[in-house]
C-alpha cells in the first residue's frame, strides 16, 4: 500500500464511520441457558429522600426479553396495585407482571415514595411533588434501558399512572408506551368529576373553587372542612405541581408505539379519556376492553358491584387486558435516536477527537512493534480507529437506544488527523 492510497483511505474514513450510522447494531449469536422458571428479584432506586422498593420479574426465557415498567395509580397504591384505604387486596398489578412473565416479557413494578417498601423514601408530605414520581420513574426506565438483559423498554402506567409514564418514556427515551385507564383530562377536571354526585351542591361549587385556585398554582384561601382530607395544606404544594400537566400535551410529545387501554365498565376514569388520549396521538392503537373496570376486572357497570372487585384478589384480570399489552410490547422496535441536533462543538465532541487520534497512534505503535511494516501498521490501526469508534456507537445504541452522527465525525477527524501526522512523520 502506497502513501498516496493511504491518505485517499484516511479521507475515505469519515465516509465510512459515517456510513455505519444507518446500519443495524450487529445481532447478538450467542444464546442463553433458557432458565426453568420465573424468577422475582428484589430490585432498588436511590431517592433523595431515600430508598424505592421495587420487583424485577424475569421470564423464563432466554435473554434478552422486552421489559414493562408498571407503574401504579393514585394514592397509598403499592406495587401490586392495593391500598389501605380498602379492605382486601386485588392484586391487579401483580396479576398483570404474572402474565406478561408467562409470555416472554419481564416486568419491573415498584413501590411509590411513601408507600409499602418504600415508606421510608417518604420524606415531609407538604415536600412531596408530582415531579418526583416522574423523576423516580424516569430513573427506574434508564437503569432497564442499560441493563443487556432487556431489548426493549416500555412504560406502562395505570391511573394517576399513565400521566407519570408518559412523561418518563419521553424523558427516558423508552421503546414504547402503554396507558391503562390513564385521564385524557386535567386531573382538576377529574377530581371534580368524581366529587359531583357524591357530595352536596354547595360543597361542590366549594371544591371547584379550591381546584381552580391550586390551577393557577395559588394557596387555597379557606378549604371546605368536609373535605379537608382531600386539600389538606400539606398536600396543596403537590396537587398545585400535579395540575401543572395536561395529559393530551404530554402524550402529543412522545414519538414512540403508544398503546391506549380503556374498560368499558370503568367507574373512575371514562372511555372519553382514551379518546381524548387518542387524538391527542394520532399514531396510536386505542382499544376498549369490553366489561373491564378499574382494577382491570370483568364487572358490571353498577358500583356496589364494582366496589366488590377492588378487594377480590381471587378475580383474575381481564385476559384480552395481557393479550393486547403482551402483542404490543412484544412487536415494539428498539428505539434509537440518531442525534442530528446536538452542538457540534463541546468537551465531549473534543474527546472523541483526541481519543480516537491516541487510539490510531497507539495501534500504529504496537503493530509495528510487533514486526509490521509501516504500511501494513497505518492500515491496521485505521481499522482498529474505525472499529472503536463504530463499536461505541452501537454500544451506546443498544443499551441507551442513541446514536450519534457527529460523535462519529468527530472520530474520523481525529483519525484523519493522525494518519496525516503519521504519514509525515514516520517514514
Amino acid at each position: 500500500m502506497t502513501t498516496g492510497s493511504l491518505k485517499s483511505a484516511g479521507a475515505a474514513l469519515l465516509l465510512a464511520i459515517c456510513a455505519c450510522a444507518t446500519q443495524p447494531g450487529t445481532a447478538d449469536t450467542g444464546v442463553s441457558p433458557l432458565p426453568a422458571t420465573m424468577t422475582n428479584e428484589a430490585v432498588s432506586l436511590m431517592t433523595p429522600t431515600g430508598t424505592v422498593a421495587g420487583t424485577l420479574l424475569m421470564p423464563a426465557a432466554r435473554l434478552p426479553v422486552p421489559v414493562a415498567l408498571i407503574i401504579a395509580g393514585s394514592g397509598p397504591t403499592d406495587r401490586d396495585g392495593n391500598t389501605p384505604a380498602l379492605p382486601g387486596k386485588n392484586n391487579s398489578l401483580r396479576m398483570l407482571a404474572d402474565g406478561l412473565a408467562a409470555r416472554g416479557i419481564a416486568s419491573l413494578r415498584y413501590d411509590k415514595r411513601g408507600i409499602a417498601g418504600s415508606r421510608a423514601a417518604a420524606g415531609a408530605e407538604q415536600d412531596l411533588r408530582f415531579t418526583h414520581y416522574v423523576d423516580d420513574a424516569t430513573a427506574w426506565a434508564r437503569q432497564l434501558r442499560a441493563d443487556s438483559r432487556f431489548s426493549t423498554v416500555t412504560v406502562v402506567g395505570h391511573s394517576e399512572g399513565s400521566l407519570i409514564g408518559m412523561i418518563a418514556a419521553r424523558e427516558a427515551q423508552a421503546d414504547g408506551y402503554v396507558s391503562i385507564a390513564g385521564a385524557g383530562r386535567k386531573p382538576a377536571e377529574i377530581i371534580v368529576e368524581q366529587l359531583s354526585g357524591q357530595v352536596p351542591e354547595e360543597m361542590l361549587r366549594q371544591s371547584q373553587r379550591v381546584l381552580d385556585q391550586l390551577s393557577r398554582g395559588e394557596t387555597p384561601d379557606s378549604v371546605p372542612p368536609a373535605l379537608f382530607a382531600l386539600f389538606r395544606p400539606s398536600v396543596q404544594p403537590y396537587m398545585i405541581s400535579w395540575f401543572q400537566f395536561s395529559p393530551v400535551d404530554e402524550i402529543a410529545k412522545l414519538t414512540i408505539p403508544v398503546l391506549i387501554l380503556q374498560g368499558s365498565t370503568d367507574i373512575q376514569i371514562t372511555e372519553n379519556d382514551a379518546e381524548l388520549l387518542a387524538e391527542a396521538h394520532p399514531g396510536s392503537r386505542q382499544i376498549t376492553i369490553d366489561g373491564m373496570n378499574h382494577v382491570l376486572k370483568a364487572a358490571p357497570a353498577d358500583r356496589a358491584e364494582q366496589l366488590k372487585t377492588y378487594s377480590d384478589s381471587t378475580l383474575p384480570i381481564v385476559p384480552r387486558l395481557l393479550e393486547e399489552i403482551g402483542t404490543f410490547i412484544s412487536a415494539v422496535p428498539k428505539h434509537v435516536v440518531v442525534h442530528t441536533t446536538e452542538s457540534f462543538f463541546g468537551p465531549d465532541k473534543v474527546k472523541h477527537f483526541f481519543v480516537s487520534a491516541f487510539i490510531e497512534s497507539a495501534s500504529f505503535g504496537a503493530l509495528q512493534a510487533a514486526g509490521a511494516d509501516r504500511d501494513l501498521a497505518l492500515a491496521g490501526a485505521l481499522g482498529a480507529t474505525a472499529a472503536a469508534g463504530v463499536g461505541r456507537e452501537i454500544y451506546d445504541r443498544r443499551t441507551k437506544g442513541e446514536f450519534s452522527i457527529r460523535d462519529l465525525v468527530w472520530d474520523a477527524a481525529g483519525a484523519a488527523a493522525a494518519l496525516l501526522i503519521l504519514t509525515r512523520t514516520q517514514r
